[in-house]
């Protein structure tokens, strides 16, 4: 009797055998699905710091988007106030006769595009005085030759005045 009529007459070894042969034919479905979907199996311990580190993620993300609306109220209310608290309360006030030597000055405001209401109110205010005023947008072009622009920033905002 050979050795293959010996396995197909003994039904233990028939079924061991397929056993055999269908947990190889698994292991081998199991690497070639890992290699085709570009997968690695991790330790409980790798995965369980990885997950604890997405929740650290999450709560980290949470908080800074947290922070970055709470800084978004503070400009929209920044860009709600007037142009400048002194503007504001001075020269609404002030008679322009009181200022003669402003009359006839030449002022280029310039100013980013997000401060143009801001601008347009100041150059309102200035032009009661008799001062010549020019509105530059400072997102379009350079407002002119440096030396004669001076710089101003309130709550995060940036403006240039050139005096000529």
């Amino acid at each position: 009797m050979t050795l293959k009529e010996r396995v197909e007459e003994n039904i233990v070894l028939w079924l061991l055998g397929s056993l055999l042969t269908g947990f190889l034919s698994g292991i081998a479905t199991y690497r070639t699905v890992q290699e085709i979907g570009g997968l690695e199996p991790i330790s409980k311990t790798e995965y369980t710091a990885l997950e604890r580190k997405a929740n650290d993620s999450e709560a980290r993300t949470t908080e800074l988007q947290n922070e970055l609306s709470k800084v978004r109220g503070e400009l929209d209310a920044a860009r709600r106030e007037p142009a400048h608290p002194a503007l504001s309360n001075v020269i609404p006030a002030a008679n322009p006769a009181d200022f003669p030597e402003l009359r006839g000055l030449v002022v280029e405001i310039g100013f980013p595009t997000s401060l143009a209401p801001r601008a347009i109110e100041v150059k309102t205010k200035l032009q009661k005085f008799g001062m010549s005023v020019k509105l530059n947008n400072l997102d379009v072009g350079v407002l002119c030759e440096p030396g004669h622009v001076a710089y101003y920033a309130y709550q995060n905002e940036t403006a240039a005045v050139a005096l000529t």
